[in-house]
């Protein structure tokens, strides 16, 4: 198997340490985001992350990514456009840092595709491996240790630029228009969630009932094209229990007395569906949500 070495690199003070749980998190995001870029790019190509170790002082977890020497060309896009979600470089800056570390040219000039780093750039600018790295700075901001994050292609070396703590919240996909006088937030995530009660109207308010892992909930469901294709037919999805959305969310939550609570939950994307009839658990009374949201 070819590979090629990528580290994310954690901004720590010297004296402290992550919190577990959350570095935990971010790394599972981070390799779920050149996943996600790698499908995008090249969906016939399977890549495996793993890690090796992790250095000490602020921490950089270093991994391998392996694929099947006939596609290791392709490594460099990937890496490339997977780094860019974590740092302030462009995609044509690690296309040249990656480069190096993967073929080890020692003088003999490695020839790019400019077409190929182009649609690479371009893939990355419409989203490929946004989501997954959202999720990465939602997690890091939760631990106040954490500084600043950044990728480096040669582990123990540090980025050349980090990403600092305050700008992980608009790295994290939250859209506010004031940080320092946030009162009301948008957290988006991707979830699975259990059908419970459809709304077969076009554009409606009414909400979509769905159970998930956090609990029972309504949503606004804002992906009008699944509602159409359900309703000329083109998409079907049987009435039985255990249907299960693959859907983006958006969850708007005001603070309260310090905490974040939710207010309202839309669908923005359905990604498709599943049936699985050990999905739903038991669940409360009914009611009608169809005017309100919140809890």
């Amino acid at each position: 198997m070819a590979s090629a070495p990528i580290t994310l690199y954690l901004d720590i003070p010297e004296g402290q340490h992550g919190d577990l749980e959350v570095v935990a998190e971010a790394s599972i995001a981070w390799a779920r985001t050149i996943k996600e870029v790698a499908r995008v790019l090249y969906p016939d190509v399977t890549i495996r992350v793993e890690v090796l170790d992790a250095d000490e002082g602020s921490f950089g977890l270093n991994a391998k990514i392996r694929i099947d020497p006939k596609h290791k060309a392709l490594l460099i896009g990937i890496l490339a456009g997977a780094a860019t979600h974590f740092s302030l470089e462009t995609v044509d800056y690690f296309y040249e840092k990656f480069l190096d570390s993967i073929f080890d040219s020692k003088g003999v000039p490695q020839v790019v595709d400019p077409a190929e780093k182009e649609r690479v750039a371009s893939a990355v600018a419409r989203g490929a491996g946004r989501k997954p790295a959202e999720q990465v700075f939602r997690a890091l901001q939760t631990d106040p240790t954490i500084e600043g994050v950044g990728v480096s292609p040669t582990p123990e070396r540090k980025p050349d630029s980090i990403i600092p703590r305050q700008a992980f919240l608009e790295r994290g996909g939250y859209r506010v228009s004031d940080v320092e006088d946030l009162r009301e937030r948008v957290r988006p995530e991707r979830i699975e969630a259990v059908l419970i009660k459809p709304v077969l109207v076009p554009k409606t308010k009414r909400l979509w009932r769905f159970q998930t892992p956090s609990g029972e909930f309504g949503f606004l469901m804002r992906d009008h094209a699944f509602v159409a294709r359900l309703l000329d037919g083109t998409e079907t999805i049987p009435m039985v229990a255990g249907v299960i959305l693959d859907v983006d969310v958006d969850v708007t939550e005001h603070l309260v007395d310090g905490l974040w609570k939710p207010k309202a939950r839309a669908i923005t994307r359905v990604w498709g569906h599943r049936f699985d009839a050990s999905a739903l658990l038991p669940f409360g009374d009914d009611e009608d949500d169809d005017e309100s949201q919140g809890g």
